[in-house]
């Protein structure tokens, strides 16, 4: 498979997205850094949270699972920082009615796997065994890198789906599915310094023929959002001087 790269600016908060294949209707993977979940609850600063979607170029196209195999290895790896996983959580999203309630607030910016949905419940999702929110040296919280599951080969034997026939895997009007959530705890303040890469196999269905293809995504803080905060900071600071 030829895969070409081509440069974005994509996300809320800003993000450099760089991807994509030469499939006609799979047009990549794209990374966009959440500053609120789902209820509006506000999320540290010093969290980068990150949904990862298939993008297509046709609403009737279907973003059906994402897998680790022998030619498209699962491996998600973070510079300047580590990956968050809650405590509370799941390998699934959480239910809306849960986010911002006492003593489970790191729901809001937990790290899961999905196809579709950004909320619970995961009816109708399928996690392929061994694979979740772990690593080869048990969670992912803390890791630098995760390949799909705690297996010593979840990198090229890992797997979550929904049939092809499930609402949840059209890409409909925006063009894309929802495959993850994933938090990185960042070594700055504000996560200025935290990027992110993802290699993973996308299985799709396009005109009623299913096909796995590469998938890959970077993340990097874009110049514009770090401008903002920047600005932000200067904002505050005149105002405690005054």
């Amino acid at each position: 498979m030829n895969v070409k790269t081509l440069s974005m600016m994509a996300g809320v908060g800003g993000a450099m997205l760089l991807a994509a294949p030469s499939q006609a209707d799979f047009t990549g993977m794209v990374a966009e850094r959440i500053m609120m979940d789902n209820a509006g609850n506000a999320i540290p600063d010093n969290f980068v949270t990150l949904r990862i979607y298939a993008t297509f170029s046709d609403a009737s196209d279907r973003g059906i699972g994402i897998v680790g195999s022998p030619s498209n290895p699962l491996s998600w790896m973070v510079s300047g920082g580590t990956f968050f996983d809650s405590a509370v959580g799941t390998d699934g999203p959480p239910l809306d009615a849960l986010l911002g309630l006492p003593g489970l607030e790191s729901l809001s910016y937990d790290s899961w796997i999905t196809i579709g949905n950004n909320a619970g419940p995961t009816a109708g999702l399928t996690i392929a065994p061994g694979t979740g929110m772990t690593d080869g040296n048990g969670t992912i919280n803390g890791a630098t890198e995760w390949n799909g599951g705690h297996l010593a080969d979840s990198a090229t034997n890992s797997a979550w789906t929904r049939t092809p026939d499930d609402p949840l895997t059209l890409a409909g009007d925006g063009l894309r599915v929802l495959v993850a959530q994933l938090t990185v705890a960042a070594d700055s303040a504000d996560g200025s310094d935290v990027e992110v890469n993802g290699t993973m196999g996308v299985l799709i269905q396009e005109g009623g023929v299913n096909s796995e293809v590469a998938g890959t995504f970077t993340y990097i803080p874009a110049p514009g959002a770090l401008a903002l905060l920047g600005l932000a900071g200067l904002a505050g600071t005149r105002r405690r001087r005054a």
